[in-house]
């Protein structure tokens, strides 16, 4: 049987795996090197203190990083979902537009995003804030995993995560 005690230690032969006297090591994947762990701990705080820096700090000097319509669309509406979550109610219906508009069914208000419960317990740009945050975190940090697990590098990884996120 091929699986044996000694199924880690094979020499290849072209495209076929052979078991005889003359072996070598073969990693395993899944299981980083010792090596590559400290790279991946490094691009990991990187994929997390990029949007920490992008979003993190002009709302503490201030200025909240709301451009265009996240200014006159989103943020209003996830503010109005927040509203009507803390009290009580599902957020089903906007009656600030024209003669009202549905609101869970409205996209750009995100009613049914998990992160829009933020909006329900804290001030608006705070909790716009650390939904920026975590959205771009998350987005960063899914994409380096993916690239990893396709065997790209670290640096390549890296650089794959962060355009991806901030793209």
């Amino acid at each position: 049987s091929i699986l044996s005690a000694s199924a880690a230690r094979v020499h290849v032969v072209g495209p076929e795996l052979s078991l005889t006297t003359r072996t070598a090591t073969v990693h395993v994947p899944g299981a980083p090197a010792s090596g590559h762990r400290r790279g991946d701990l490094l691009a990991i705080a990187i994929l997390i203190a990029l949007p920490v820096i992008v979003f993190g700090i002009p709302a503490v000097l201030g200025h909240a990083v709301l451009p265009g319509d996240d200014l006159t669309q989103n943020f209003p509406l996830r503010v109005l979902a927040g509203h009507e979550i803390r009290g009580g109610r599902l957020p089903l219906y906007n009656p600030y537009i024209w003669g009202g508009a549905p609101l869970l069914a409205d996209w750009n208000a995100a009613a049914a995003y998990p992160l829009t419960l933020l909006f329900a317990v804290l001030p608006g740009t705070l909790a716009w804030t650390l939904n920026m945050i975590v959205t771009w975190a998350v987005a960063g940090l899914g994409m380096f995993c993916f690239l990893r697990a396709l065997r790209l590098g670290n640096v390549p990884s890296l650089l794959g995560a962060a355009s991806f996120a901030f793209a």
